[in-house]
């Protein structure tokens, strides 16, 4: 197949590798290569994958829809369920309030299903090589807050799989890429802080500090999501945990 990536920062690079291990033809793009609604030089493609972050608007999704012959997978964030106080599946309907994060990607969402057929995947918090807690924990930049919620994580690798997977006939119009096991920020650090032999910074209290609506929805919109479909669309996980992640990672 001749696939295209929007978008190809840290996911699609890893998505990209293994889509040429299989021996697909694959054109990936940064944002800062390609702008979305400019006009396509590369010819139509089998499959399209966006990983682009901005809002897309009706005009740009026919715009994007006229790129491939078949199908569309959006990655989209666990953000665009909105607010919930239990699990979150692929069947939870999506509640207010939603940050501003989870807003556009609910409506980049709606304007690409206008436009036809759209595999959407929405993603909790990605980790893998190179990107962590551990940087953070290391210069001393990391915040921590004792009263922070269970947020869900998912490695790269994993997540790579999923979209991969995506773009084949079983797939459904939406999954969750999320692991097996919420946690919150505060037990990840502490987990690798052990491991590391490093000292964790002051954790604090959330009225203590200042922030941005941008932070607070960051740091406190936690989600405990779980997948429906996963199992049957790739198997089992490879990282079913922060743990195993952190694991593999050395440490």
């Amino acid at each position: 197949m001749r696939i295209a990536i929007l978008g190809a920062g840290y996911t699609g690079r890893v998505l990209a590798a293994r889509l040429e291990e299989a021996g697909h033809a694959t054109i990936a793009t940064r944002s800062s290569d390609y702008r979305l609604g400019a006009p396509w030089p590369h010819g139509p493609v089998d499959a399209l994958y966006l990983l682009a972050p901005p809002e897309i608007d009706r005009a740009v999704a026919e715009g994007l829809r006229a790129i491939t012959r078949g199908p569309l997978v959006y990655a989209s964030t666990t953000g665009a369920f909105g607010t919930h106080d239990d699990w979150i599946d692929e069947e939870s309907p999506s509640l207010p309030p939603l940050g501003v994060l989870g807003a556009k990607r609910l409506r980049s969402e709606a304007a690409l299903r206008a436009s036809g057929e759209l595999r959407v995947v929405r993603i909790a918090g990605i980790y893998g090589p190179g990107r962590g807690l551990g940087a953070r924990l290391r210069d001393g930049t990391l915040r921590l807050f004792a009263d922070a919620p269970a947020t869900s994580r998912v490695h790269v690798f994993d997540l790579a799989r999923i979209l991969e997977a995506m773009i084949g006939p079983e797939a459904p119009p939406m999954i969750v890429a999320c692991d097996e096991r919420p946690a919150p920020t505060l037990e990840v650090a502490r987990f690798l802080a052990a491991k590391r032999g490093l000292a964790l910074p002051e954790v604090h209290a959330r009225a203590e500090v200042e922030l941005s609506p941008m932070a607070e929805e960051l740091l406190f919109s936690g989600r405990r999501c779980r997948s429906l479909h996963r199992a049957a669309l790739i198997g089992p996980l490879r990282y079913p945990s922060y743990v195993e992640g952190l694991e593999d990672l050395g440490g």
